[in-house]
């Protein structure tokens, strides 16, 4: 997708903390120009969208009526933080002065040409470490325990931000969202930010904390915040005809459909009902080049929904290469860095750019810091190459022939505040099983010797663990294969899949071998395959749909083959399987691979391979202990898997039959 000539579209949004470079930085009383220094620090760049966060915690920086002002009944020696009394003495300071923050940074943006957009993070999950920071609690909750998570928060949560010995440790102040009253607050507030200011959008970040419901009933309050998002749409287009404008409304969101789905938000209904303008995609935390979110454009260009591709902060975990001025590591992004994950964006299909936090850990800011804040008006916000990626990122031609610097993101210890993307399941013990399902689909299974297979029909080869080897067997063209369906029926993806779910299991008939059902390296060669379905057509039309779902089944029943296969060489079944690779992007090829196997997979959606390749990488350089993370678990229907064990022996009695025929 080419980038757009519109001069109304945004290139370039940046999304600011508010506190790090302004309210944090500056005792009291801030003056309106250290209020607006981000604004000012942004001249000359291509950011034509400034977004302010209005929300610290469950509190506001703005003269609200509905919400909570921090600190306005807490005295100085009562902050926990230096950080937190500047914050709240500036905040008030302006308020009182008649300088509401809202107020002067959308007349600063709009004086510098820029649109002006409020931010509230949905879910700030800062005031959960309430050992250290009691004071980021309102009132409001205070009085209204069964408003929040509690210890029913997600166990992801729980594991990803432990506090052993403390009585935080597995306690969420986060809000629950079945709640009304906390959805009616959160609607409330927004309606009197999009009506008393003079604003051109509004952000909701539902990834500030992506964690919206108590453990297990993520997917059933899906229509909760679908609901409080046509109360929002409503509130926003109000407010808009009464300015005489439109005002956008953006939800930033995770990276795919899948895993916005696992946390309560229905992305597809918001972009079919038009309760959003713009989706921004992003891994929350630090920047992460890694995830793929074209499956998110597609979703949102089908609606007519714009997106954004987001990036987030200046940090780099892990990597420690790029050294500054002084020789030290320096873990902030370089511009090559900058420019790859735009590029990576840009080619993906995005409309614009979203930075967010990005001042919060730039040069010129004396963040988390006691003594130091002094002399800050001298201080340039951004450095040189901090400045230089502002001026570049926004320009998806401008940057495609410059030097890019790819880095691949990792969480092997799941302990940081980085990136939300795990590498595969650790596949370590005996009887465990993968399969990598791209343009082949290699299928292995860990053994504690090797196990060479009778006649070398299989293959076998070392693990990265010492004592453990890996058998393997492959059910040959599975993503090529589908790809030829798509180039001889004419259709997309996309619409194969919805296509494929129509003509349901067995494709009425339609049977498809499109491969060996079954590797056998003893006797390699081309074999007769094909199509049969029932005749005469004239009494049984079969389309694309029918043909796209013979061919996912193909791949599902050759899976199943191969593990058979490999269970008589090693001579137990597979004790699990996990499921990865291109393939796994069909949400119903995954349910399709389980109905068949007749038991739980663990699926893997990002690219396995290249996972794989940095795991031997982190062995080889001793970084780690090896890949971990969380897999989506996909469970067969019962009575589709009782389906597919008839399917599955027509399938093979159909193979053996094509495999006597010469050509």
């Amino acid at each position: 997708m080419s980038q757009s000539t519109d001069p109304d579209r945004p290139r370039l949004l940046f999304n600011s903390d508010g506190g790090s470079a302004a309210l944090y930085a500056f005792e009291p009383p801030i003056t309106r120009d250290q209020l607006c220094r981000v604004i000012d620090s942004l001249a000359g760049t291509q950011v034509d969208v400034y977004i302010g966060c209005v929300s610290e915690g469950s509190f506001f920086c703005h003269d609200t009526k509905i919400g909570e002002v921090y600190g306005f009944d807490t005295a100085d020696d009562e902050f926990e933080s230096q950080n937190f009394r500047r914050w709240a003495d500036n905040v008030r300071g302006l308020i009182q002065s008649g300088n509401d923050p809202s107020t002067v940074w959308a007349e600063r943006a709009h004086a510098a040409g820029m649109q002006f957009w409020p931010s509230m993070r949905m879910n700030d999950i800062h005031k959960d470490w309430s050992e250290r920071w009691p004071s980021l609690r309102t009132r409001w909750e205070l009085a209204r325990p069964h408003v929040r998570l509690g210890d029913e928060a997600p166990e992801r949560y729980k594991r990803r931000y432990p506090r052993p010995g403390q009585p935080s440790d597995g306690f969420s102040w986060a809000f629950d969202f079945s709640v009304d009253e906390v959805r009616q607050l959160k609607v409330d507030v927004i309606e009197e930010l999009c009506t008393g200011y003079d604003i051109d959008g509004f952000e909701l970040d539902f990834l500030s904390h992506p964690m919206y419901f108590k453990e297990g009933r993520e997917r059933d309050g899906a229509p909760y915040l679908t609901e409080m998002m046509r109360e929002v749409r409503a509130v926003v287009r109000r407010a808009g005809a009464a300015k005489g404008r439109e005002l956008t409304l953006l939800a930033r969101v995770l990276p795919t459909e899948e895993q916005c789905l696992a946390i309560g938000m229905d992305v597809r209904t918001w972009a079919a009902e038009g309760l959003v303008d713009v989706l921004a995609p992003a891994v929350r935390g630090y920047l992460n080049m890694t995830p793929d979110v074209s499956g998110m454009v597609a979703l949102g260009h089908e609606h007519g929904c714009e997106v954004y591709g987001g990036t987030s902060d200046l940090w780099v975990p892990y990597y420690t290469a790029y050294p500054d001025k002084d020789g030290k590591r320096n873990p902030r992004a370089s511009v090559p860095m900058f420019r790859a994950a735009a590029a990576r964006l840009w080619h993906a299909g995005v409309d614009a750019i979203h930075v967010f936090n990005y001042d919060c850990h730039c040069t010129g800011i004396q963040h988390h810091s006691v003594e130091e804040h002094i002399g800050l008006d001298d201080v340039p916000l951004f450095n040189p190459d901090e400045y230089r990626i502002l001026t570049e990122i926004g320009d998806r031609e401008g940057i495609a022939r410059k030097d890019k610097h790819y880095v691949v993101a990792h969480d092997v210890d799941r302990r940081s505040g980085g990136p939300d993307e795990p590498l595969p399941v650790d596949l370590a013990e005996p009887g465990q099983a993968a399969v990598v399902a791209g343009w082949s689909a290699p299928v292995q299974q860990v053994t504690d010797r090797p196990m060479p297979s009778a006649g070398g029909a299989t293959w076998f080869g070392c693990h990265l663990e010492e004592g453990r080897w890996v058998a393997e067997s492959s059910a040959g063209d599975a993503g090529r294969a589908y790809a030829w369906v798509s180039e001889v029926t004419g259709r997309g993806f996309d619409d194969l899949e919805r296509a494929a779910a129509a003509a349901g299991a067995g494709a009425e008939g339609t049977i498809a071998v499109l491969g060996h059902p079954a590797m056998d390296m003893s006797s390699v060669g081309v074999r007769a395959g094909g199509l049969v379905l029932p005749v005469p057509v004239t009494m049984n039309e079969r389309g694309p749909g029918h043909l796209a779902r013979a061919g996912l089944e193909a791949a599902a029943f050759s899976v199943r083959a191969n593990l058979e296969r490999l269970g008589t060489v090693t001579g137990r079944a597979a004790r699990s399987v996990s499921l990865g690779g291109g393939m796994t992007r069909s949400r119903l090829f995954r349910r399709i691979v389980a109905d068949v196997i007749g038991a739980d997979i663990l699926v893997h959606g990002g690219s396995a391979t290249a996972a794989g390749a940095l795991a031997c990488a982190l062995r080889a350089l001793g970084e780690g202990e090896g890949p971990a993370g969380e897999l989506e678990r996909v469970s067969p229907d019962a009575l589709a898997a009782a389906e597919y064990r008839d399917h599955y022996d027509r399938w093979l009695e159909v193979s053996s039959v094509l495999s006597g025929v010469q050509i």
